[in-house]
């Protein structure tokens, strides 16, 4: 029930987002802003879990199977109360959302073919991530011999790494139209990255692997999410639940690979070499993309 629910988050915050901005630079910055506050919350709410679970703890016994979750659950709820609450007063019902004007002139033809094309990155995306976070939790436990504390500060570099390209690239100071040009350069990156993963012999190396890795995907993600909901016209809640689904199906196969395949020693790290190999046939997909995301017009001005 939480899956379901949480799932139809994301997406109605994007097109609701689609549809009320009035420009490309507000659209792309407040897209990137979601994609931001999720990694903000992945990365607080461990922090905050435990800090009201000790709070809770010290006025009552947790004495009950399950009792350390209760408060940091019931805790949550309210937040999601809040929310809620916030989302009712403060957000203008759907007839008053007003679309950008290109995106309405949009050649449906060519919505028609590249919207699947995007959702494909986005799949490909996913799935090198659920790959990587799989195989990167037990190649630093079994192979590498790291600590706990080791393993937690990668998937915290990985989550920083994320937050901060995505508050760069997506600056006031660089123009949406011009990221279409960094899909190709950020796949290869994400190729090597995962390629290199299971052949970094120390956490040092390990360290670095994982910093091109979260770079890159960081950038990608809230790029295609752009893109998408810049082609979507007036269908922003379908085509942004497609990818959604998309990225939710990638990470359960890649999730799913990581594991299964993390004892595979020919090739080795086989898993890795699986998600290079789809961020390769990703890199093949984006290759035409610059050319095909912008109108004419659009493409003279940028």
């Amino acid at each position: 029930m939480s899956g379901l629910f949480a799932a139809a988050v994301t997406p109605v915050a994007a097109a609701a987002i689609g549809r009320l901005t009035t420009t490309e630079q507000g659209r792309a910055r407040r897209l990137t802003f979601v994609s931001m506050a999720g990694i903000a919350g992945f990365l607080a709410g461990p922090v905050l879990g435990v800090f009201i679970a000790r709070v809770a703890g010290s006025f009552a016994t947790l004495s009950e199977p399950g009792g350390s979750l209760a408060s940091p659950l019931a805790a949550t709820s309210v937040f999601a109360f809040l929310a809620a609450c916030g989302v009712g007063l403060f957000v203008p019902p759907g007839n008053q959302f007003n679309q950008p004007q290109k995106t309405q002139n949009e050649s449906i033809e060519q919505t028609k073919w590249l919207v699947p094309r995007l959702l494909m990155l986005s799949f490909i995306v996913s799935s090198g991530v659920g790959v990587f976070e799989v195989g990167l939790a037990l190649r630093g436990k079994q192979d590498l011999g790291l600590t706990p504390y080791q393993i937690a500060a990668m998937f915290t570099e990985c989550s920083l790494v994320m937050f901060v390209v995505q508050a760069i690239v997506f600056s006031p100071w660089f123009n949406p139209a011009m990221t279409r040009w960094l899909m190709a350069p950020t796949l290869t990156v994400l190729a090597l990255g995962l390629y290199l993963v299971p052949r970094a012999g120390d956490f040092a190396l390990m360290m670095f692997v994982i910093g091109a890795v979260a770079a890159s995907a960081g950038i990608l993600s809230p790029i295609i999410t752009y893109w998408i909901s810049a082609k979507a016209g007036s269908a922003q809640g379908w085509e942004l639940g497609k990818q959604t689904a998309a990225s939710s199906l990638g990470a359960t196969v890649g999730s799913a690979a990581g594991g299964l395949l993390f004892n595979v020693t020919v090739p080795a790290g086989a898993s890795f070499v699986l998600a290079a190999l789809l961020a390769a046939l990703g890199l093949l997909l984006s290759l035409k993309l610059p050319h095909l995301l912008v109108s004419p017009n659009l493409q003279r001005a940028s």
